[in-house]
Parts: structure tokens; C-alpha cells; sequence
């Protein structure tokens, strides 16, 4: 091998080592918080058999005026960013929040002063909700 060869082959050897070492300290701080669950939870999730629970938010928003579609386009690029479901109620109608076309829709149909229900379902739903509704302060005050 030459030298440029040997160089990257020993970059990516001690970033082996340094990941190994990484995964020891990882998996001693797993036991110490699972104890003798560590095996069967770790099992668990590698099988996908394991997920934490999901959190439901909802919150009344009182939207004074339509979004336009730029707006819209935001609002959608900011719900696909959480793994969350993100769903937008007015009356009896439900649309999805990473849909442009349904939000869009919904929004077209705001008069004047109008409620409605933001619904966020999900682990990073906390997180997904005070994103978004700060979004939709923002949108509604400019």
C-alpha cells in the first residue's frame, strides 16, 4: 500500500476503535439504567417490538386570516420535519398538516375570525406543537 493508502486505512481503523469504545460506554450507562431488563429491552427494540409510548397534544388556534400559499408551503415544510402526525380541524373537517393541497383548501375557507383545532400525535409531538403553533403566531401577525 502506499502512504496515502496507509493514512486512510489507519484514520478509519482508530474511527473504529474510538466507536467501539463509544458503543462500551453507551451499553454500560443502558444497564445502569435498565438493570437486568438491558437484554430484553435491547432485543425489543432491535425487533421493532418495543416503542415508546405516543403523546397527543391539541390546541385551539384562532386564525383571523387565510395563509397564502407561501405560507402554506411553510407551514407543511415544518410539520414533515417531525415523525408526528400533524392534523388541522375546522367544524367537522380534518386535514392533514404535511398535506399542501388539503391545508391549503382548509385555509381558503377561513373568514374572519375563525377556531381551529391543532392535533399532533407522535413521540416528538411536544416539540412538533410549540413549533408549530409559534409558526402560526408568527404567520398571523404579520
Amino acid at each position: 500500500m502506499n502512504e496515502i493508502q496507509d493514512r486512510k486505512a489507519m484514520k478509519i481503523a482508530n474511527d473504529i476503535i474510538e466507536l467501539d469504545t463509544k458503543r462500551n460506554q453507551m451499553w454500560e450507562q443502558l444497564i445502569s439504567i435498565l438493570g437486568q431488563q438491558t437484554d430484553q429491552v435491547f432485543r425489543e427494540i432491535q425487533n421493532g417490538l418495543y416503542q415508546q409510548p405516543l403523546t397527543k397534544y391539541e390546541k385551539k388556534l384562532t386564525i383571523s386570516k387565510g395563509l397564502t400559499i407561501k405560507e402554506i408551503l411553510l407551514l407543511v415544510d415544518i410539520a414533515e420535519q417531525f415523525e408526528s402526525t400533524v392534523y388541522f380541524q375546522m367544524r367537522e373537517r380534518n386535514v392533514n398538516g404535511k398535506n399542501i393541497l388539503g391545508l391549503s383548501s382548509l385555509m381558503a375557507t377561513i373568514q374572519g375570525e375563525t377556531e381551529v383545532l391543532l392535533k399532533i400525535e407522535g413521540m416528538d409531538a411536544e416539540y412538533a406543537m410549540t413549533k408549530i403553533v409559534a409558526v402560526m403566531n408568527q404567520l398571523q401577525s404579520c
